[in-house]
């Protein structure tokens, strides 16, 4: 039952990246001058239906790994202590609530590399201190 519950999030996942990105990859390409996909509410359908094929047809191969890896952090959670696992889930919601909130000042450096990475590691380090 898991295995197919992830086999349809992967699907899902599979037909929004494919409505998203598909028509303009079309685009990129040339596939669709001169057809009928170049209509602009038939190529996000199209990417849809293509995607969701692609993902469900990859699902095959990586859908075990996935299945196995949370039946690991279902185990792990169940042998660890409640009261662990629910200071550490305030913890870490409290540690990221503070970098979100030194989040916004480095925002607004608007300078190019430090803007966008600084906020990265500081949610990476507020959450970690948190848990």
């Amino acid at each position: 039952m898991l295995r197919r519950i992830v086999q349809l999030f992967i699907i899902i996942a599979g037909g929004t990246i494919g409505f998203l990105y598909l028509p303009l990859l079309f685009q990129i390409i040339g596939f669709t001058k001169g057809t009928w996909i170049d209509q602009p509410f038939v190529a996000p359908y199209i990417g849809l239906i293509l995607g969701a094929i692609i993902l469900y047809l990859l699902s095959f191969w990586f859908v075990d790994y996935i299945v196995s890896f949370v039946q690991y952090l279902e185990k792990a959670l169940l042998g660890a202590p409640l009261i662990n696992l629910l200071f550490g889930g305030i913890g870490l919601t409290i540690g990221l609530l503070i970098a979100y909130l030194i989040y916004q000042p480095i925002y607004e450096l608007q300078i190019l590399v430090v803007s966008q990475t600084v906020p990265l590691f500081t949610m990476g380090l507020f959450g970690y201190l948190g848990f």
